[in-house]
């Protein structure tokens, strides 16, 4: 389960360095829509402070906008945390899902992640049958939501390893890489 986290979270890390950032506020209706519907979803005001939208496209054949925002805590998305939304071409909401922590403030139970982000690497490597060492690692930039390794033997880009909240299974979020 670690193993296949720590892969996920990796390929995760190097979509977010792909997309641009884009304000929840800057569509129309969205944010007054998701704090009505925070109730219903046992979502407290505190738990949308902090969101940033991921996706955001609108379909060729049915002309819906489709909007996918992440759950942040302190800049750092929290994994799998994601509100997703359909709206017709007109601006209404079609579909509204959301799969946010609830109370994510309370649940935070570290502000350090439990690995160092090259043990991170290893591991997403040994998940997939890859034997590695540090040492073949260089450090291309270190930044404070992560850090960028190369490594020539395996890889003809970088690789950004990103922190990221994660939520246990226990009801917990955890900082990671």
């Amino acid at each position: 389960m670690v193993k296949n986290f720590t892969l996920t979270a990796i390929f995760f890390s190097w979509s977010l360095l792909l997309l641009g950032q884009i304000s929840v506020d800057e569509i129309p209706g969205v944010s007054e829509y998701l704090l009505e519907k925070s109730i219903g979803w046992q979502l407290e005001e505190s738990d949308l402070t902090e969101m940033r939208i991921r996706d955001d496209y609108i379909s060729s054949h049915t002309g819906a906008r489709h909007i996918y925002i992440n759950q942040q805590y302190g800049g750092i998305d929290v994994y799998n945390a994601i509100i997703t939304l359909t709206l017709r071409p007109n601006g209404d909401v079609l579909t509204a899902f959301s799969r946010f922590v609830p109370e994510l403030e309370q649940k935070i139970v570290g502000h350090d992640p439990v690995i160092a982000p090259i043990d991170a690497v290893l591991a997403s490597f040994e998940a997939v049958g890859l034997d590695a060492e540090p040492s073949e690692f260089t450090t291309v930039q270190s930044r404070a939501d992560g850090i960028v390794y190369s490594a020539e033997r395996y890889s003809s880009t970088e690789i950004p390893v990103i922190m990221i909240y994660q939520p246990l299974s226990d009801g917990t979020v955890e900082l990671a890489y």
